[in-house]
């Protein structure tokens, strides 16, 4: 931003307040005393203070002006009390970091340019199976016209890349730091059973309960084939998900068949047709995990440290203050 312009915002906001002129229409006529601004000039009970001329309205009010090697920027009042594109609201700190970030990527020439923007936005849209109109409204319901989403998108997306240059690339966890986290963390997978379950309808079967019974328990004793018996498709179920009326199945061995159980006017069985012992998640497994949970603490450290400099290196005025 022109230095000038900025040199005249402060000097407006010093007053309490930064005015935009009015040029469509001229002042109404007839408005009460409480409505009209005030004009520039002086009278005995403000003399010296610079006052609103009549054709000029309240818009904003400049609550930081930021200067850094790489150029300089303001953030207005409406900025911190908008939601981002996200639609979360930022601290008037997080915003400075923000645009410290932005400033220091122009050292870098990692500015996201008008094309970069578009190409990026039609990548969101076709993974999200958005249409240009769809995107527009998402934009709308952050209170962003497309243009101002568009630029917003820029913005985030050239901090991201910032980021990454900083501090992602930097963030190595050794292979020794996650080997002693996994030996002091185990984590066990607990035993899975692969099982058939059978219902025999009592009504349906031809026979008394007491006889369906007898040849069912045969079935299970393995005194009988179990041909008669339609089974289901084998499936998988872990033993912390199995119900305490159901527990049985834990002490089941390969290829065994349970005792015949009533229930609602049928027998329910079960196969065991393969079994899994609880077991050691291997590292191999868990080394993603265990990098990403060592790396937050690097992470932090490392952002602290770079907002810490960028805040060193500049000049930051609070206008409130």
């Amino acid at each position: 931003m022109n230095k000038k312009l900025i040199v005249l915002l402060m000097f407006l906001y010093a007053a309490g307040y930064c005015v935009q002129i009015k040029t469509a229409q001229p002042a109404e006529k007839n408005v009460s005393s409480k409505k009209k601004s005030k004009t520039f000039g002086t009278n005995k009970k403000e003399e010296g203070k610079p006052q609103i001329p009549n054709d000029a309205y309240l818009v904003d009010t400049i609550e930081v002006v930021i200067y850094s090697e790489e150029g300089s920027d303001i953030i207005i009042k409406s900025e911190v009390e908008r939601p981002s594109l996200d639609g979360n609201f930022r601290t008037l700190n997080e915003i400075i970091t923000e645009r410290l970030m932005y400033l220091d990527a122009k050292r870098f020439r990692m500015i996201s340019d008008d094309e970069s923007i578009e190409k990026h936005l039609k990548v969101v849209q076709r993974e999200n199976n958005l249409s240009a109109d769809q995107l527009k409204d998402i934009f709308k319901a952050a209170g962003y016209t497309y243009e101002e989403g568009k630029q917003q998108f820029g913005i985030m997306t050239t901090i991201g890349s910032m980021l990454d240059f900083r501090i992602r690339s930097r963030l190595v966890v050794p292979d020794k730091d996650i080997q002693a986290y996994y030996d002091a963390h185990p984590e066990y997978e607990p035993a899975a059973f692969l099982v058939q379950r059978a219902v025999i309808s009592i009504a349906h079967s031809g026979v008394s309960k007491r006889v369906l019974r007898s040849e069912l328990e045969e079935v299970a004793e393995g005194r009988k084939g179990p041909d008669f018996v339609e089974w289901s498709e084998p499936f998988w179920i872990n033993k912390t998900d199995l119900a305490e009326n159901k527990m049985f199945i834990a002490d089941m061995q390969n290829g065994q068949i349970s005792m015949p159980v009533e229930i609602s006017g049928q027998f329910e069985m079960f196969r065991m047709v393969e079994r899994k012992e609880e077991r050691l998640v291997p590292l191999e497994t868990r080394y993603r995990e265990i990098s990403n949970l060592l790396r937050k603490p690097l992470y932090e450290k490392m952002f602290d440290e770079y907002e810490k400099n960028l805040f060193d290196s500049a000049s930051i005025v609070y206008m409130n203050k």
